[in-house]
């Protein structure tokens, strides 16, 4: 018998693309949300140092103009974090379609990949019938 030939292995092939370049860009969008919640954390930070700043210049002499300048800066800080937390959810949700659309693409490949598998077996099966069947007959011939 020939050697096995799979008639959907393009199809595989092209599933299997599909899945690389799917999961490609859930590492990219991936990447994006942890460097945005970096981001994040840095204007958490950058919040707790005004708010601590805030209180030094309370315990010392009252320079209103200073108090004035942090609270500001501290407005504009809680402005960007908001702003900041918007973006992350956004790009979360992008994220979860990313990862749905990478699932969809993992699945079709594994289901198209079973199918090779259960018509290779099949294929071998076939096969070793065959053989037994000639042994059978070059036995009978005997």
């Amino acid at each position: 018998m020939k050697k096995f030939a799979f008639r959907l292995q393009s199809v595989l092939n092209y599933r299997e693309k599909i899945e690389h370049q799917r999961h490609l860009i859930f590492a990219r969008v991936l990447q994006t949300v942890q460097t945005q919640e970096r981001e994040l954390m840095d204007l958490y930070r950058l919040t707790s140092e005004a708010i601590e700043e805030l209180r030094g210049q309370a315990a010392e002499d009252v320079d209103i103009v200073a108090l004035r300048q942090e609270r500001l800066y501290l407005a504009s800080v809680t402005r960007r974090i908001a702003e900041a937390i918007k973006r992350l959810r956004t790009i979360k949700n992008e994220l979860e379609r990313c990862r749905r659309r990478l699932v969809e693409a993992r699945r079709d490949r594994r289901a198209l990949e079973l199918l090779h598998r259960r018509r290779a077996d099949d294929y071998e099966y076939e096969a070793d019938r065959q053989t037994q069947i000639e042994l059978d007959e070059i036995g009978g011939r005997s």
